[in-house]
C-alpha cells in the first residue's frame, strides 16, 4: 500500500524562494532588503531585529567561509530570518511575513541549453564509469529550476520535475516544463504523510500515486496551460481537481494534452548501491533530504550535516567527484529558484563508491565508501505517515546518506506523453 509509512517518506517543505546566494561580505542591510524585496519600517522594532539577525548571519558566513570547509555560505532570502521562522519552513509552516513573491507572474526560472528535439536524450554522460554521471547536461528542461514560493510544496515540485525529466529522457521531442499545480491542490494525503497536503506538506510518492490515478488521459500539464500559483486556497480553473472520484470533474482538464504515468518505483530505503543503479539506469530521482541547515548554502560540496530530520524533497540528477576537495558528491536540483546555490542546484557529499561496498552502515564511525546513518527522531516533521490504526507517527525512522539523501528515493514508470506536446522533427 502506498500509505505505508516505511515505503513513502513524508516531506514537509522549505517553502520560500531562497533568493540570490551572493557571496558579498560588505553588503549593507538596506542593500540586502532592496536586493531581496524586503520592506521593514525604518526605526521599527522589527527593522532593528532583522538588522541584528542580518549582521549575525554575515559574521557566521564569514567565519564559516574562512574555516576552510568544503562548501561556502552566502547571503540569500533566509539571512534575516529568525530560528522559529526557519523551523516553520521545515514543518511548523508559519509563513514569514517579510517575504514577497518576485515581481511578475512567472515562477519558472530558465536555465541553459536544451537537448535538440531530433536527438534522443537517453544516454547520460559517464555511464559505466565510477566517478561521474549526470543527467543535467543531457535532458531538455533539466536546468529550468522552479521556485516553490511561499508554499510547502517541495514534494509536488519534485514529483512534477522528475516526471518531466523522465518524459524528456524517453521522448526526444519533449521539452515542456510541467506544472505541479494540480498535484499540489489535489493529491490526497489521508494519513498526513509529511504534512496535511498541499502547502502543508506531503510526499513525492503520494504525488506520483495521484498522477497515476488520473489515468492515460490525464496527468500533468505544461505550466503555460496550468500556471503554478504556490497556494492551495484557490481552485484550479474550469473543473477543480481532475480526480476519478468526481464524475463532474473529469471532462474538462482531461481533454487537454498531458503527461501521464502508469506507476512509480520506490528504491529500497538506505541502499546506496541501488540508488546509484537507479540514477544510472532509470534516470533522475525524487529524493528526501534534511532541509535544516542548508538554507545558507552557496557553492561547493555540502558535508557535515548536523541533523537527521528529513523534511525536504528534491531531485537527484547524478553524481561526481570534486577535484579541489577530493570529495565524491550527489548532484541535487532544488526548488528555491535558480538564484539559490549553484544555479538552483547543490552538491551533497557522497560516501559510497561502487567498489567499496553495497549498503550504508554504521552510525558514526565510517569506513571508506560507507554512507552515514542514524535515527531521525522527529519523523512527524516529514519522514513518515501516521499509522492507520493508532493515528500516530512512528517515534523514529532510520535514515542514511549525508543529510539522509538515500533514505527515500522514487522514480516514475510508464511515462506517456500526448503527441501534441512533442516537437516535430
Amino acid at each position: 500500500m502506498f500509505m505505508n509509512s516505511l515505503l513513502i517518506a513524508g516531506l514537509c517543505a522549505l517553502g520560500c524562494n531562497a533568493g540570490a546566494s551572493e557571496m558579498l561580505t560588505n553588503q549593507s542591510f538596506a542593500g540586502y532588503m532592496a536586493a531581496h524585496g524586503k520592506s521593514y519600517p525604518k526605526g521599527s522594532v522589527e527593522y532593528k531585529m532583522r538588522e541584528g539577525l542580518f549582521n549575525e548571519r554575515m559574521s557566521e558566513i564569514m567565519a564559516h567561509n574562512a574555516a576552510g570547509h568544503s562548501w561556502e555560505k552566502g547571503v540569500n532570502q533566509y539571512t534575516d530570518w529568525t530560528e522559529d521562522e526557519l523551523k516553520s519552513l521545515r514543518g511548523y509552516r508559519r509563513q514569514h511575513k517579510g517575504y514577497r513573491m518576485p515581481e511578475g507572474s512567472s515562477i519558472v526560472q530558465l536555465g541553459g541549453d536544451e537537448t535538440p528535439a531530433d536527438k534522443p536524450a537517453n544516454k547520460p554522460a559517464g555511464v559505466g564509469t565510477t566517478e561521474s554521471m549526470d543527467w543535467t547536461q543531457q535532458l531538455a528542461t533539466s536546468k529550468e529550476v522552479l521556485s516553490q514560493g511561499a508554499c510547502g510544496s517541495c514534494w509536488a515540485v519534485a514529483a512534477a520535475a522528475v516526471i518531466q525529466l523522465h518524459a524528456a529522457k524517453n521522448f526526444a521531442g519533449f521539452n515542456q516544463v510541467l506544472s505541479p499545480e494540480n498535484i499540489n491542490k489535489c493529491a490526497p494525503n489521508p494519513m498526513e504523510c509529511g504534512g496535511t497536503g498541499g502547502c502543508g506538506g506531503s510526499t513525492p510518492g503520494l504525488a506520483m500515486e495521484y498522477v497515476k490515478s488520473l489515468g492515460s488521459t490525464g496527468g500533468l500539464y505544461p505550466i503555460a496551460k496550468l500556471p503554478y500559483t504556490a497556494t492551495t486556497t484557490e481552485k484550479i480553473p474550469e473543473d477543480g481537481c481532475s480526480n476519478p472520484a468526481s464524475f463532474l470533474q473529469v471532462h474538462s482538464m482531461r481533454a487537454k494534452p498531458a503527461v501521464s504515468i502508469q506507476g512509480y518505483t520506490h528504491v529500497e530505503d538506505n541502499h546506496a548501491e541501488k540508488v546509484m543503479d537507479a540514477i544510472v539506469n532509470k534516470g533522475p530521482l525524487a529524493v528526501a533530504v534534511v532541509g535544516g541547515g542548508i538554507q545558507g548554502y552557496a557553492r561547493g560540496v555540502l558535508s557535515g550535516c548536523q541533523s537527521r530530520v528529513v523534511d525536504h524533497a528534491v531531485v537527484m540528477m547524478g553524481f561526481g567527484h570534486d577535484g579541489p576537495t577530493g570529495l565524491k558528491y550527489w548532484n541535487i536540483r532544488n526548488s528555491w529558484g535558480k538564484s539559490w546555490g549553484e544555479d538552483g542546484f547543490f552538491r551533497l557529499q557522497r560516501h559510497y563508491a561502487p567498489t567499496s561496498g553495497t549498503r550504508a552502515t554504521g552510525t558514526s564511525a565510517l569506513q571508506t565508501g560507507q554512507e552515514p546513518c542514524g535515527w531521525d527522531n522527529d519523523p512527524a516533521k516529514g519522514v513518515a505517515c501516521k499509522d492507520a490504526k493508532t493515528g500516530e507517527y512512528p517515534k523514529q525512522t532510520w535514515v542514511c546518506g549525508e543529510c539522509g539523501i538515500i533514505s527515500d528515493v522514487a522514480y516514475p514508470e510508464g511515462i506517456q506523453v500526448h503527441s501534441a506536446l512533442l516537437s516535430s522533427f
